[in-house]
């Protein structure tokens, strides 16, 4: 069979279950999971897509028992080996999970009581506790009053609420056949009764904190950016607390992203499920201040590897990754230790919280190298990078030993450039795309860069869209609200290198030059011809200066 041809969907009796398969030999098994109903349709936007890679196959799980709803976790964990029952039977001993909503719990405890059958999992929208749960109880307490109306009153609201208004207008019809698919569906399986105190239970962890930090199997959280139910909070909190799980967050997407807009969510999860088909998941490494994690194969071992306490830490800017630093720390290799932090919201790391300050996130430095056993370091920063790294050094003198500053400055912006940012990062969190990835990156990257390599901004855009944007938002507020570095003394006897492109267009010249002579014994040095990204438009120079620097003062000592 071709790779592009996808199979027929049938059906097989395995026990007592209906189940739906598209099934090609030699892929392995994806097991989709969710409470709703098959018949509703829910997955039909995803299921061709999903094909390509797996034997793709659903099966209704039957009603739980209501009578011991009081103990869910029971019933989630009775859930989840009927999942590995059907896939043995359907000739997958090991296989992969996609749970969405009441499905991640089942997932979750699919990975908890059976790890040897789960090779990766995907949890779409999960649902979990927070430390305050009021808001939650209260959003219950609304949608009994819906139920109490009618199931049929209940599914119009659980499904409007979850699409966007402009695909209400559009897509009304479907809707309409969603809800009447769903009373014909569950006929006889779930009434109002059930599915409220199906939603109970899906607001509270029927499982330990101890037992999420066993799981090792490669898990991608995707979570809706817009849904308040469940909301970007749980699922950063599950992220925290699974240690082989990935975050990504689908933007501009609600609680129906499979009906509403599915390649937003093939957008974010491709990626990880072309790995789990592939068999191929890239090992992670979790540091932690009791050693080295290191997680492959769905396995983490325990590492001790006795490493330098001295440092040079890199720092990267605005919508920027430690992809930044490659030709540096390549320069540098076997040389120093080199450590490149993803800033908050980036990349794999949390976002921060909403109140975050410069001075917090100059925490968030000092926490993260005392964590990796890091007691002296050398802070390289660019931009917002550069910024950070002066908080951090005139914060913790006694952890800063040296500072490098690519396109950055030391004093404030007017009120309105201030203003205009914040607008900026709201604009990133709501709409990232590609036209707002080509309005920031000629400014970011540098015309001549961009024209040099035509293909970057798509893959930078891409890349981006995978960040965790709500968290740009309180990183704007920190950086529009910081002190005044200029009017501030700069640390005294700090080697400090600050290096400026002549034709940066985001961070001028001459702000640079004037922040260099406000440092003691600072030495600035320009690149002509670059722009604001020297490290990426003119890497080898920049490695060199870099280079040149360390050696000069014998850093980082």
């Amino acid at each position: 069979m071709q790779a592009n041809v996808i199979p027929q969907r049938t059906h097989r009796q395995v026990g007592p279950y209906d189940v739906e398969i598209s099934e090609t030999p030699g892929k392995p098994l994806l097991l989709l999971v969710r409470m709703a109903a098959r018949g509703m349709g829910i997955w039909d936007g995803v299921w061709d897509r999903l094909a390509e890679l797996f034997t793709v196959a659903q099966f209704d799980l039957p009603a739980p028992a209501m009578d011991k709803m009081d103990a869910p976790r029971d019933i989630f964990r009775n859930y989840a080996r009927m999942c590995v029952e059907v896939a043995g039977q359907l000739g997958h001993e090991q296989f992969h999970l996609l749970g969405w909503t009441g499905g991640t719990h089942v997932a979750m405890h699919a990975m908890i009581a059976y790890p040897q059958h789960i090779l990766s999992c995907v949890l779409l929208g999960p649902v979990g506790a927070l430390p305050d749960n009021r808001s939650v109880e209260h959003g219950l307490s609304v949608q009994r009053l819906l139920l109490d109306k009618s199931l049929e009153d209940y599914t119009y609201s659980w499904l409007l609420s979850g699409v966007s208004w402009d695909y209400t207008l559009e897509h009304y019809d479907r809707i309409e056949q969603i809800v009447r698919d769903r009373l014909v569906a569950d006929q006889g399986r779930l009434d109002k009764e059930r599915v409220f105190k199906w939603m109970r239970a899906l607001r509270y962890p029927s499982y330990t904190e101890g037992e999420l930090d066993g799981i090792t199997t490669p898990t991608l959280i995707a979570v809706q950016g817009f849904d308040r139910w469940p909301s970007l909070a749980m699922a950063r909190r599950l992220n925290g607390l699974i240690p082989s799980s990935e975050l990504a967050v689908i933007h501009g997407a609600g609680a129906m992203v499979l009906i509403e807009a599915p390649e937003k969510f093939m957008t974010v999860a491709g990626r990880f499920l072309r790995a789990a088909a592939a068999g191929r998941h890239v090992p992670q490494r979790v540091t932690g201040a009791t050693g080295q994690q290191v997680l492959h194969a769905g396995r983490r071992t325990g590492v001790v590897e006795k490493q330098a306490d001295t440092a040079v830490v890199f720092l990267h800017g605005w919508l920027m990754s430690p992809a930044m630093w490659d030709a540096a720390i390549a320069r540098l290799n076997g040389k120093v230790r080199c450590v490149a932090l993803w800033q908050p919201g980036h990349g794999p790391s949390s976002a921060p919280p909403a109140d975050f300050s410069m001075d917090q996130w100059a925490d968030w430095v000092r926490d993260n190298l005392q964590a990796l056993g890091i007691r002296r370091a050398v802070l390289v920063g660019h931009s917002m990078g550069g910024l950070l790294a002066q908080v951090t050094a005139r914060r913790f003198p006694e952890m800063v030993c040296g500072v490098v500053l690519a396109g950055a400055q030391d004093t404030l912006w007017s009120r309105a450039r201030n203003e205009d940012f914040v607008a900026r990062a709201d604009a990133i969190a709501e709409a990232w795309g590609p036209e707002l990835a080509r309005a920031f990156g000629e400014r970011l990257y540098g015309t001549a860069l961009l024209d040099r390599e035509p293909g970057l901004l798509g893959i930078w855009e891409a890349a981006v869209r995978r960040y965790d944007l709500a968290g740009l938002p309180p990183l704007a507020k920190a950086i529009a609200q910081r002190a005044d570095l200029s009017t501030l003394p700069a640390p005294a006897g700090l080697p400090t290198l600050a290096v400026h492109g002549t034709a940066d267009t985001a961070i001028a010249l001459a702000d640079g030059r004037a922040m260099a002579k406000r440092i003691p014994g600072a030495r600035f040095v320009t690149v002509p011809g670059a722009g604001h990204c020297v490290p990426l438009e003119d890497p080898e120079r920049f490695a060199g200066l870099l280079a040149g620097f360390l050696r000069q003062y014998k850093l980082p000592a």
